[in-house]
């Protein structure tokens, strides 16, 4: 093994020389995939079991809730987003939507003016309370698209910045 002296005079310098090279961006996919694996096995720690058919609907919801629930509940169950867990969240989500859509009805009714005395209607502040309720839950469900990309682990595409192609201008791929 040479000493400092030795390898100062085959090198030229007295710094360490690295075994391989390592990009920084290969060490950064690296870290990067070793922190999703362990979310990933995490979460599958914590994970209720899904029940080998959806949950039906607590008692209290009616009508229109009690309709988005049988339209939502089979296919989120099936993509396993449904357990025992999520009951009341989605209960939650159907009754805004019932509200919503109880307002939205009740608006289209011709009698129901939209300002009265240089104020908005309330129905117009229940709707739009239930709507954004609506998307903050259904988002948690994977309701938008946006959500259906965060739960599948992967991100929105990149729009191409302004200055895209002008270094660049053609792809040879």
């Amino acid at each position: 093994m040479p000493g400092a002296v030795e390898k100062f005079q085959m090198t030229g310098n007295l710094r360490p020389q690295p075994r391989s090279h390592v990009s920084a961006r290969s060490l950064a996919d690296f870290v990067e995939k070793k922190f999703y694996a362990k979310v990933a096995s995490l979460r599958q720690s914590v994970e209720p079991p899904i029940p080998p058919r959806p949950p039906g609907p607590p008692g209290c919801l009616s009508g229109y809730a009690l309709d988005e629930w049988h339209r939502l509940a089979p296919e989120l169950h099936r993509l396993g987003l449904l357990s025992e867990l999520d009951v009341m969240p989605l209960a939650s989500y159907c009754t805004a939507y019932k509200t919503w859509r109880d307002a939205c009805e009740l608006l289209a009714r011709e009698d129901q003016q939209m300002v009265a005395d240089d104020k908005a209607n309330v129905l117009i502040r229940i709707a739009r309370n239930s709507a954004a309720q609506m998307t903050t839950i259904g988002a948690q469900f994977g309701l938008t698209p946006h959500a259906r990309l965060r739960l599948a682990g992967t991100t929105p595409p990149q729009q191409p910045g302004k200055f895209a192609g002008l270094v660049f201008p053609y792809d040879d791929d």
